[in-house]
């Protein structure tokens, strides 16, 4: 529990600090893609009246050099605009389709910063940049506390993979190990949150229809994430990169995308009709009673963060590619789950923590007074001595 408790938080400590490593320049390269076999970024899109645009950068455009060095991984465009302030010059060359002979731009790099933000989004880039910490505490506050409980550590487990849904971007500034840390915690805890999800829910706060019919058919979903999420996490390791598995996955067509959307929906769908049979009509009234205590939270969380990658894979572009005020809520509602399960947990009683907590503290007062009291007066006498 301890070394699961470590890895999550240095997880999202690393999520933490790159989400606020702000670049104080842009080039205004909206959206490229990198290739780290040919060494090449290929320009999807470019800002409008940014320095790329004014130097004449247009869509479609393959960036071969920056400043005359071939472009290095992970993330040249990010790694090059945190290392330059405003007002310095960069020397790209560049391939066009029309054009024979690579040609070379000179762009001025501009402020980064831009006109102050209006109040709401700024408050919700706020909420945004402190996304993994609830799930952190509720999760490993519940793990460490009852580590021999099965449902605390699918609970722990389930938030971990929360936590992982929000990617670490890949810097340079982030040492080479650290960086495949997080890229195969990322693989295998997000690969895994439908079946931990569909785990949890289907036996608690009990046993659901589901499990009293099919109980091998938890483990099958979950064995079935384990199958592909594991290998790519080994490979994530060793390797540093999932480039080569990911372009053999092309030959194979829409397959690979809609067993993913299959596993991924049906696991959350799967998992949340369990919920609301467990709060409706499961025939044990505590596992009601607790059931609808969390159902509100797991609801109002998970169902807007659904609708809204439904809604990605509709427009067939990512979630972040889309309006600010279309997925920022819907990542911010996710915080509700971990809040309205320290809820249930303290005034309710789920999972039994809070009379954990007072047989603890009691354990603590009664039988171990004396040895506390020794502890202090020993350090009072360091203290003075000293």
């Amino acid at each position: 529990a301890w070394l699961f408790a470590a890895a999550t938080l240095l997880y999202a400590g690393v999520w933490l600090y790159s989400v606020r490593l702000q670049p104080q320049a842009r080039l205004g390269i909206d959206e490229s893609r990198f290739s780290q076999r040919r060494q090449t970024i290929h320009v999807r899109h470019v800002m409008e009246d940014s320095p790329a645009a004014a130097a004449d950068l247009r869509p479609g455009d393959v960036i071969v050099a920056l400043d005359g060095e071939r472009p290095r991984g992970p993330n040249p465009v990010l790694d090059l605009v945190l290392s330059r302030q405003p007002g310095d010059v960069v020397l790209l060359s560049v391939e066009r389709p029309a054009d024979p002979e690579p040609e070379s731009l000179e762009i001025e790099v501009a402020l980064g910063a831009s006109e102050p933000l209006p109040l709401g989004r700024t408050l919700a880039i706020q909420l945004l940049s402190l996304y993994p910490v609830p799930f952190v505490m509720v999760g490993l506050w519940v793990l460490l506390l009852r580590p021999d409980d099965r449902n605390a550590w699918l609970l722990a487990l389930v938030f971990a993979g929360f936590v992982a849904g929000a990617p670490v971007p890949e810097l340079a500034h982030v040492p080479w190990l650290l960086r495949r840390f997080c890229l195969a915690y990322q693989i295998l805890l997000a690969g895994l949150v439908p079946a931990f999800l569909l785990f949890f829910f289907s036996v608690f706060p009990g046993r659901s229809a589901l499990d009293v019919r099919a109980p091998w058919f938890k483990w099958a979903w979950l064995g079935v994430g384990a199958a592909v999420a594991v290998p790519l996490a080994l490979m994530a390791i060793i390797m540093g990169t999932l480039h080569p598995f990911l372009h053999r996955t092309r030959s194979l067509g829409v397959v690979v995308p809609i067993s993913v959307l299959v596993y991924s929906f049906g696991g959350f769908t799967l998992g949340l009709a369990s919920l609301l049979w467990n709060s409706l009509r499961s025939p044990d009234a505590d596992a009601r009673r607790k059931g609808r205590v969390i159902a509100w939270g797991t609801l109002l969380g998970l169902v807007p963060a659904l609708a809204l990658q439904a809604a990605s894979m509709v427009l067939r572009r990512p979630p972040g590619a889309l309006d600010f005020w279309i997925w920022a809520p819907a990542v911010i509602a996710l915080s509700l789950m971990p809040v309205s399960y320290a809820y249930a947990v303290v005034k309710h009683r789920v999972l039994e923590v809070a009379v954990l907590l007072r047989r603890s503290a009691r354990y603590l007062l009664v039988q171990r007074g004396a040895v506390g009291a020794l502890l202090v007066l020993a350090l009072i006498v360091t203290v003075s001595v000293a």
